[in-house]
């Protein structure tokens, strides 16, 4: 566990606290790391537990089920969280995740997490961030949906990601195609087309906005 505290710092979760008080909330017996091989489904609607997961090694697609099939809406990097929007309600697990290439992830129960909030009202600060940024994100989504060209839902979808005005993308040109929904030349010709007009400058997977 130690070996993944700088990580597991890194997350929404512990924004803020330093590592010996993150090693104390780790240490913790309801609190443990699990490891996956590639392509283990970690949550799925009707096959799921109520519990907050923080990936600290490998990494992880998000699946929106459609009809028979599932879309490609996210993929997730070591320290961000899956699993928060079903942790407290009734309601069902809304995607599917999946594992995509062996990981580790520590995994908190509900019922564990619950009894954290209460202890550390900085912790309920940070969940009532990150669903703040949850929240954003989609919108983002939704304006990416409608907007008209490849280059708007790049751009949108990038704005959506960076940190200050930096972009380091954590996955593949195809994957980031089945992400925004679209052909890998479409998407090749929109980063050509942002970059004639000077709205980000890209080599390979690190982008700067402009």
């Amino acid at each position: 566990m130690e070996a993944y505290l700088q990580i597991i710092a890194q997350s929404a979760l512990f924004d803020g606290f330093s590592l010996k008080e993150v090693q104390a909330y780790c240490q913790r017996p309801q609190a443990h790391l699990e490891s996956f091989a590639p392509g283990e489904t970690l949550f799925a609607p009707h096959c799921f537990q109520r519990r907050l997961g923080i990936l600290v090694e490998g990494g992880a697609e998000v699946y929106k089920p459609v009809n028979e099939s599932a879309v490609l809406v996210s993929i997730l990097a070591p320290g961000q969280l899956m699993g928060a929007a079903s942790l407290f309600g009734q309601e069902d697990f809304a995607t599917i995740v999946k594992t995509r290439q062996k990981s580790k992830i520590l995994f908190i129960p509900a019922a564990e997490l619950s009894q954290w909030l209460r202890e550390d009202f900085r912790l309920v600060e940070n969940m009532l961030a990150y669903f703040s940024k949850r929240v954003a994100f989609l919108t983002g989504r939704l304006e990416s949906i409608s907007c008209l060209s490849a280059s708007e839902k790049l751009l949108n979808h990038l704005q959506q990601n960076s940190q200050g005005r930096q972009v380091r993308l954590p996955y593949s040109m195809s994957a980031l195609a089945n992400v925004l929904g679209m052909g890998r030349a479409s998407l090749y010709r929109a980063f050509e087309e942002l970059e004639k007009e000077g709205k980000l400058k890209r080599s390979g997977k690190e982008i700067q906005l402009l």
